[in-house]
């Protein structure tokens, strides 16, 4: 694994959790490692969104900037960049869940026309708000220029 992809994976699992300190239990970070260790983005099958938050959305987890777009058949993209890392992953919803292709899972915990709360289905995760922003305004300059040439 070369040393982007190490630290990319290493902040994923940071963001998930909200804050590695949090996590009170082996049991639970063993879950979360099981999420990544035992990936088989490839097999799931998205869903069409079953809430009305198709578009883009930015937001932080933990420290990374993140934008999102999401299609209304359940497929989307999520951007993001910390200190000069900058990555580009696929997401699908399924059975009321966000999936990115590096194994984790986001569930959409609240849902406004302007706002989004994403959170984990693990016990110690905390909320991550999101905004939405198909203007690009909240979006990390990486994300910014990666999403402005796809559409």
């Amino acid at each position: 694994m070369n040393k982007y992809a190490a630290i990319f994976v290493s902040g994923f699992l940071i963001f998930l959790s909200g804050c590695a300190t949090g996590i009170t239990e082996m049991g639970e970070l063993q879950k979360m490692m099981d999420d990544y260790t035992d990936n088989d983005f490839v097999s799931l099958t998205a869903e069409p969104l079953d809430r009305p938050v198709e578009g883009v959305w930015s937001g932080n987890m933990g420290p990374f900037l993140v934008t999102m777009n999401l299609q209304k058949d359940g497929s989307g993209e999520m951007c993001s960049s910390y200190a000069g890392t900058d990555n580009v992953s696929r997401l699908k919803y399924v059975e009321g869940q966000l999936y990115s292709q590096e194994g984790g899972r986001f569930t959409i915990d609240s849902y406004q026309t302007q706002s989004m709360t994403l959170g984990s289905p693990y016990e110690s995760s905390i909320s991550n708000r999101f905004v939405e922003d198909s203007a690009l305004r909240e979006a990390s300059n990486y994300c910014r220029d990666y999403f402005d040439h796809q559409g």
